[in-house]
C-alpha cells in the first residue's frame, strides 16, 4: 500500500504584506490601461485593414463578425484572464497583479465586483474613480475599493 502525499491545499499565510509599499504606481496603471485599450482596438482595426485588401469594393466595414470577435477578446481580457491569473494583458505587460487587499489571490466574485460593478461606477463618475488612485496613499481606485482588491507590483515569495 502506497503512502499518501501531504495535502497541497494547505492554507498559506501572507507575511509582511503592506499594500502601501507594493501598490502599483499611478502611471504604471495608466500604461496598463492603455495597453488594454489597444488590445480592445486590435480586432476592429485588423478587421478593417484586412477588409481593405480583401474586399472587392475596397470599402471595408465592421460587420457582425468583427463585433462578436471584439466582444470575445474584451471579455477574455477584462474578466476571464483576471479571474484565473489576476492579470489582464496590460497588467501582464506592466508586471502588475490584482490581489485581494490582504494579499491573497483574487476570487471570481472579487473580479466580478471589481470589473463589472466597480468599472460601471467608475464610468458613471466620468473616470474620477480611476483618478482617485493618483491621490490615494494606498493607490486604490474606486473599482478596487468596490472589489476589495488592490493592484500591486510585487512578486510572491514563499516563506517556510
Amino acid at each position: 500500500m502506497a503512502a499518501l502525499a501531504p495535502s497541497t491545499t494547505e492554507a498559506r499565510n501572507i507575511v509582511d504584506f503592506s499594500p502601501e509599499a507594493v501598490h502599483a504606481p499611478f502611471m504604471l496603471r495608466c500604461t496598463s490601461l492603455c495597453a488594454d485599450y489597444l488590445v480592445l482596438l486590435l480586432v476592429p482595426v485588423l478587421w478593417l485593414i484586412l477588409g481593405k485588401y480583401v474586399s472587392d469594393s475596397g470599402n471595408p466595414s465592421l460587420g457582425a463578425t468583427a463585433w462578436v470577435l471584439g466582444s470575445i477578446v474584451f471579455m477574455l481580457n477584462s474578466l476571464v484572464l483576471p479571474m484565473f491569473i489576476g492579470k489582464s494583458i496590460g497588467k501582464l505587460l506592466t508586471g502588475t497583479t490584482i490581489v485581494n487587499s490582504d494579499g491573497t489571490d483574487v476570487t471570481i466574485g472579487h473580479i466580478l465586483r471589481r470589473n463589472v460593478l466597480g468599472y460601471a461606477i467608475t464610468l458613471l463618475t466620468l473616470g474620477l474613480g480611476f483618478i482617485s488612485a493618483a491621490f490615494s496613499t494606498k493607490g486604490r481606485t474606486l473599482h478596487d475599493i468596490v472589489g476589495g482588491t488592490i493592484v500591486v507590483r510585487a512578486r510572491k515569495v514563499l516563506v517556510s
